[in-house]
């Protein structure tokens, strides 16, 4: 009795130990965002529409986050306006451009659109860690 209850014991902090959120997150060094290179007119373009929060990457805790802003999501209009919605609810609206060195500017500011902007396929990446800041990650809604 007592051989199968440690056996047990033991498959059950195995099994506890697997965290299936790693699978769905991609690596750090993802050379697809790197990869993609466009001009301020690619990027403005490929920007319209909405995309939605997936999760970010903190450096200050290296950690990855999926729900410290769930229900985010941006939508970028092509009169330069960003609607800002949390769980369907606008929250902010701002207007945006791009800078010479393609980071987008907001105003009023907008945190988690921080850093370069990267693209890979249908994922949006702002690279706020270059600034100290977060790395927010979008899927194309």
């Amino acid at each position: 009795m007592k051989k199968i209850f440690g056996a047990l014991l033991i498959l059950y902090f195995f099994l506890s130990g697997c965290d299936k959120k790693e699978d769905t997150i991609p690596s750090l060094n993802n050379e697809c965002f790197f990869s993609t290179n466009l001009d301020s007119t690619g990027i403005s373009s490929k920007l319209l529409g909405t995309w939605e929060w997936q999760y970010s990457f903190s450096g200050w805790h290296a950690q990855y986050s999926d729900v410290a802003n769930k229900g985010l999501s941006l939508e970028f209009k092509p009169s330069g306006v960003l609607i800002v919605q949390r769980n369907g609810v606008v929250t902010q609206t701002a207007t945006w451009s791009l800078r010479s060195n393609l980071e987008l500017i907001t105003e009023p500011s907008v945190i988690e659109t921080w850093g370069p902007v990267l693209f890979c396929d249908d994922q949006l990446l702002f690279q706020g860690g270059v600034f100290d800041g977060t790395n927010n990650y979008y899927k194309r809604d």
